[in-house]
């Protein structure tokens, strides 16, 4: 098993099948190496308390969201709001379809 995998299975890293979203990592560092978003298995591990569907997951993540005002997770992670993702992660009532994202 390799490192990406051992991530997946321990719940810090978003695994959709056999696939992982592009969006859960952040730019290289400086030795070139891909790293997570700051906050993503806290984020998950919220998410995942109140759903267990990852590809809502990751709609979530990645989706513009209208019940937010069109915001993104992925966006706010990047930008450092790290505290306010997780806030609204452990607030997730689900209540958003597909037809909720522009």
């Amino acid at each position: 098993m390799d490192a990406i995998d051992v991530y997946a299975t321990t719940g810090h890293l978003l695994r959709i099948g056999d696939m992982f979203p592009e969006f859960t990592f952040g730019p290289p560092n400086e030795n070139c190496q891909a790293s997570l978003i700051p906050g993503l298995s806290a984020i998950l591990a919220a998410l995942a308390a109140s759903c267990d569907e990852p590809q809502l997951w990751a709609l979530w993540l990645s989706g513009q969201l209208l019940k937010h005002g069109g915001w993104c997770a992925v966006d706010a992670l990047l930008t450092g709001e790290t505290v306010l993702v997780l806030e609204r992660a452990r607030n997730e009532d689900w209540s958003w379809t597909v037809d909720d994202l522009p």
